[in-house]
C-alpha cells in the first residue's frame, strides 16, 4: 500500500508499506525529467551553463532540459525546454531511453532524446549559457569535473554508444 504524506508544487512523497519486511518505504515523486543530447550542424553536442542553488553550483554543465510540466507530453516538454535552453528548435527529436533516475529514492522517469539539425527560434532564456563541445573531448570534461551531472552524462553515454556508426 502506498499513500501521499506530503505534497508541495515540485514532488509527492509517499509512505510505501513493504509486506516482505513489515517495514515502511518513502519515496519521492517528481514530474518526470526530459534531457536531449542535442547535436549542432558540425556534429558538436550543445551544453548549457546555468546556476543550481539545491547544489550550490553557479556554473552547473549539463545537456539542455527540465521537467516534464503537468500536461505535456516528454516530447512536447522537450521541445519547449530546447527552445528555452538553447533557443533552437530541432527538425528530428527521437527519444532513445526511459531511465530510472534513482530506484532507492525517486519515483519518476528521465527520458532521454537525441536532437539533431538545429533551427534558431530565439535567445536562449536569461540566465543560461550555450557552448557547443566535440563530442571526443567530454571524457576530459568528464575527468577534470567539469561535467559532473549524472543525468547529462548517462544521457550522452547511450547516445554517442548507441549511435556511434551512425553519422551525426
Amino acid at each position: 500500500m502506498k499513500r501521499i504524506i506530503f505534497s508541495k508544487k515540485w514532488f509527492d512523497l509517499y509512505e510505501i508499506f513493504d509486506k516482505k519486511s513489515n517495514s515502511n518505504f518513502y519515496g519521492i515523486k517528481p514530474p518526470d525529467y526530459v534531457t536531449a543530447v542535442a547535436f549542432d550542424r558540425n556534429g558538436e553536442i550543445f551544453l548549457v551553463i546555468q546556476e543550481r542553488p539545491v547544489i550550490e553550483k553557479t556554473k552547473s554543465l549539463e545537456t539542455p532540459g527540465g521537467q516534464v510540466d503537468k500536461g505535456e507530453t516528454p516530447i512536447k516538454s522537450i521541445k519547449r525546454e530546447l527552445v528555452e535552453e538553447l533557443g533552437l528548435s530541432f527538425e528530428n527529436i527521437n527519444r532513445v531511453a526511459i531511465l530510472e533516475p534513482d530506484v532507492g529514492r525517486l519515483m519518476n522517469k528521465l527520458h532521454v532524446f537525441k536532437a539533431e539539425n538545429p533551427i534558431f527560434v530565439r535567445d536562449p532564456e536569461i540566465g543560461i549559457k550555450v557552448l557547443t563541445v566535440d563530442p571526443d573531448d567530454l571524457i576530459q570534461y568528464i575527468y577534470d569535473g567539469k561535467l559532473s551531472n549524472a543525468y547529462s552524462i548517462a544521457a550522452i553515454s547511450i547516445v554517442l554508444n548507441l549511435f556511434k556508426n551512425e553519422s551525426i
